[in-house]
């Protein structure tokens, strides 16, 4: 979450990789502590995909630092958005979240949010593991960057990064 395609609003402070072990084993997940703003803060991502009349999905891990938070995540075009309200997020385990739409018509990049439920919550949390693709429901989470995932390959996910590209259904 420390690469620059991620644009925050209002003043979230991002720690990345900072030595909390993600769900792989790795020391990467990243802290997002939303400072509690009087307007919703939130981290968002333009993925360079463009949307066509298809379902799309948005998957992220995450973990609350102290327990009980409310966060939400929401997956959108110019035309059409989706979110999904995720409460009491677990501060003894990390849980994979998506949250999915099918666009009815091409309408531009699609991108992707997580935000705090209310302004002025202030919710620390831990993130790693978004994932963009071209399906109804999240697949078996695949690390990568910049590279495609060709349909029909075990792994048909994407970490969002620097622009991934989506294909496949």
């Amino acid at each position: 979450f420390d690469d620059v395609t991620w644009v925050t609003t209002n003043s979230i402070t991002r720690t990345a990789d900072d030595a909390t072990t993600a769900p792989d084993g790795s020391a990467t997940a990243d802290k997002l502590n939303f400072n509690g703003a009087a307007t919703v803060d939130s981290l968002q991502q333009d993925s360079g995909v463009v949307s066509t009349a298809a379902a799309y999905t948005f998957s992220v891990w995450l973990r609350s630092v102290s327990g009980g938070t409310t966060v939400v995540i929401k997956i959108e075009d110019a035309n059409e958005n989706n979110t999904n309200v995720i409460s009491n997020l677990s501060a003894t385990r990390w849980e994979r979240y998506s949250v999915s739409q099918t666009f009815a018509t091409a309408g531009g990049n699609i991108k992707v949010t997580i935000l705090e439920n209310a302004a002025a919550d202030a919710p620390v949390i831990l993130a790693w593991g978004t994932q963009l693709e071209k399906a109804s429901k999240p697949n078996v989470y695949a690390r990568t960057t910049d590279d495609q995932i060709a349909a029909g390959a075990p792994e048909v996910g994407f970490a969002l990064g620097k622009n991934a590209h989506i294909t496949g259904n």
